[in-house]
């Protein structure tokens, strides 16, 4: 009597080895956002430079005015060489980075725990860290355009405080909802898309 051989086991092994990988995969990605949310707020001084940088310019169009930066203490001077000259310190507490981290945090534990593509968490959190890079910008040329147009005691306070916290705020909450709206994005067929069973990670 002839016997059947089953494709089965070769192909049951195949999908199991396929599934380490992307397990594996998975858990290599996530420790990396782990690692760089850590490294983000230890050395936020080197972040807060680059914001320095960037906001710069930025501030100078919204200012109409003279701008030099001191990219080593994150300080940003408007109004340079005129009795109006101020400066505005990027400080630990008013960075970027403090935002962007809990979502490198965030999308390193869906990535490890979640069944979502790892393409799309990785996109999420870069639009969404972009978002908030952009936003805490917006919050420095506002801070910048009150004290310029009003001066440190009447501008800088409620800028500062509060439409400063409020662009924060919103740009939080933005940033939230498109990183969960590319994350559960439907695929082709209107489904989320598995990262290991049919999809590709």
């Amino acid at each position: 009597m002839a016997e059947l051989s089953s494709p089965a086991v070769p192909t049951s092994r195949g999908a199991g080895s396929r599934a380490g990988a992307v397990r594996s995969l998975r858990l290599a990605l996530a420790g990396l956002l782990i690692v760089s949310a850590l490294l983000l707020l230890v050395f936020n001084n080197r972040f807060r430079s680059l914001e320095a940088i960037v906001a710069g310019p930025l501030i100078g169009l919204g200012t109409g005015s003279k701008v030099e930066v001191e990219p080593s203490v994150a300080l940003i001077f408007f109004d340079v060489h005129t009795w109006r000259m101020e400066g505005l310190r990027i400080t630990a507490e008013c960075t970027a980075a403090v935002v962007i981290a809990p979502f490198l945090l965030m999308a390193g534990g869906i990535i490890t725990f979640g069944k979502f593509r790892i393409s799309r968490v990785l996109a999420g959190v870069a639009v969404a860290a972009a978002i908030l890079f952009g936003v805490n910008q917006l919050r420095l040329v506002v801070i910048a355009f009150a004290t310029h147009e009003w001066g440190l005691l009447r501008g800088y306070g409620w800028s500062h405080l509060l439409v400063g916290s409020l662009i924060t705020s919103f740009g939080a909450i933005v940033a939230i909802a498109v990183f969960f709206v590319i994350v559960s994005r439907p695929g082709r067929r209107g489904r989320i898309e598995p990262a290991v069973e049919g999809g590709s990670a």
